[in-house]
C-alpha cells in the first residue's frame, strides 16, 4: 500500500470518530461568557445628628453586569461655604492725650524763684528747652518747673508754650512775694539829684513819676541823674512803632537795648563794663559791637543801667531809668509807641491803654553813656 493511501485511511477514522462524538453529547448549549461580579461601592447617607453623621457607610454591590446597571446614586457632596462675617473695622482709638508739656520759645529766659520778677533770680535757659510743668499760678501767666538748684523754678508764659496746660493744677507752693523794693542806686555814697543832666540836645530820661506804694517793685522806675558822677546820660530813646523791625506787637519786632560808651570827645571807649542796677543779670564790656558798643537782648526782667567801670578803674554814673518792655518807665514810652487809631498801640495818652505790664509788646531802647567828670 501506498503513503497516500495510508494517510487517506487514517484521516477518515478520524473523520468518523468525531461525527460519532457529536451524536452522543447533543447540541452544543450557546457559549456564554459570564461577566466578573464587580463591586461597586453605594455610599449611604447617615441623618444629620446620628453619632457617625461625619462619615458615610461604603457597602458593596455584587450586581451582576449581564443586565445593564443603572445609575448608582452618588453622594452629593455639597460645600456648603460658611462665610464668616466681614472683620469689622473699628474706628482707630484717639490717642489718648499726652501729659502737659512746656518749651522755652524765648531766646534767653529767666527762671525766678515765684512767679514775679520781684522774686529772685534762679538761673537762666535758651530757647528750644523742655520740661513738665508742675504748677501754675492763679492768673496762669507763670509756669513752675523743676528743678534749678533742687528748688522748683518759675518761667513767665508769655516766653514759653505749654500744651495741655488745663491739665496744670495751681501749685501750692508759691513763696511769699518779696516785699521790698530792689535796690536802683548805682553807687551807694551818691544821692539822688533833682535835676536831670543838662540837654546835649538828645532825648533825655524824665525822672518825674508818681509815688507808689513802697511794697511795689516797680515803684522806682525813673533813673538817678546825679550832676556829680563821672558818666552822664547824654543820650536815650525808646525805638518804637514805625521801625525796631517790624513794630510793636510783631514777634518779628526786636526787643533790645543797644549801649553806647564814649569819652569827652566822643570816642568810643572800648572796656567799660555796664551793669543792672536792680539786679546782677547784666555785665557787659563794650567793644564787641563796634567802638565803645555792647547790646543784649531785653526780657521780661526790667534794666536800669549804669557804667560800673572803664579801663581807668571803677566809675561813678548815672542810672538809667527802668528800660522793660513789661513794666517801662511810663513817661519815656508815653506817644512813643503808636498813634491813638493805631488798634494795638500802647500808651498813645496816660489815660489810653496806658496800664502795665504790657504783653507781646516789642520795642526797644538805645542810650548813650558819656564820661564828663
Amino acid at each position: 500500500m501506498s503513503f497516500f493511501s495510508i494517510a487517506r485511511f487514517w484521516g477518515l477514522v478520524a473523520a468518523l470518530a468525531l461525527l460519532s462524538a457529536c451524536a452522543r453529547s447533543g447540541p452544543a448549549a450557546p457559549v456564554t461568557s459570564t461577566p466578573a461580579v464587580v463591586a461597586v461601592p453605594t455610599f449611604t447617607s447617615t441623618p444629620p445628628g446620628s453619632a457617625d453623621a461625619s462619615q458615610a457607610t461604603v457597602a458593596p454591590s455584587a450586581t451582576p453586569a449581564e443586565s445593564a446597571p443603572a445609575l448608582l446614586p452618588t453622594a452629593t457632596l455639597t460645600a456648603t461655604a460658611t462665610l464668616s462675617p466681614a472683620a469689622t473695622l473699628s474706628p482707630t482709638a484717639p490717642a489718648e492725650p499726652s501729659g502737659p508739656e512746656l518749651t522755652v520759645t524765648g531766646e534767653l529766659v529767666n527762671v525766678r524763684s515765684g512767679p514775679d520778677v520781684a522774686y529772685s533770680l534762679a538761673g537762666t535757659i535758651t530757647a528750644g528747652a523742655v520740661y513738665t510743668p508742675t504748677g501754675r499760678n492763679e492768673a496762669g501767666d507763670w509756669w513752675q518747673v523743676c528743678c534749678f538748684a533742687d528748688e522748683p523754678g518759675w518761667l513767665f508764659g508769655g516766653l514759653v508754650e505749654v500744651t495741655n496746660g488745663d491739665a496744670v493744677a495751681v501749685a501750692s507752693d508759691i513763696p511769699p512775694l518779696p516785699t521790698s523794693a530792689p535796690a536802683v542806686t548805682a553807687d551807694p555814697t551818691a544821692e539822688p539829684a533833682a535835676e536831670p543832666a543838662a540837654d546835649t540836645g538828645s532825648e533825655q530820661p524824665v525822672a518825674e513819676e508818681p509815688a507808689a506804694p513802697a511794697d511795689d517793685p516797680y515803684s522806682s522806675t525813673a533813673g538817678i541823674f546825679d550832676p556829680a558822677a563821672q558818666y552822664h546820660i547824654v543820650g536815650y530813646r525808646v525805638i518804637g512803632y514805625g521801625e525796631n523791625n517790624g513794630g510793636i506787637f510783631n514777634n518779628g519786632g526786636q526787643h533790645m537795648i543797644f549801649i553806647n560808651v564814649i569819652d569827652g570827645a566822643g570816642n568810643g571807649i572800648d572796656g567799660a563794663v555796664v551793669k543792672n542796677a536792680i539786679n546782677d543779670n547784666v555785665n557787659l564790656v563794650t567793644g564787641s559791637k563796634g567802638p565803645g558798643r555792647a547790646e543784649f537782648e531785653m526780657f521780661w526782667d526790667p534794666y536800669k543801667l549804669y557804667v560800673a567801670s572803664d579801663p581807668s578803674g571803677p566809675v561813678t554814673s548815672q542810672t538809667t531809668n527802668q528800660m522793660n518792655t513789661a513794666h517801662p518807665h511810663i513817661p519815656d514810652i508815653v506817644g512813643r509807641l503808636g498813634p491813638p487809631e493805631e488798634e494795638y498801640a500802647i500808651c498813645p495818652t496816660l489815660d489810653d491803654r496806658c496800664d502795665p505790664p504790657f504783653f507781646h509788646a516789642h520795642w526797644s531802647y538805645e542810650v548813650t553813656f558819656q564820661k564828663v567828670n
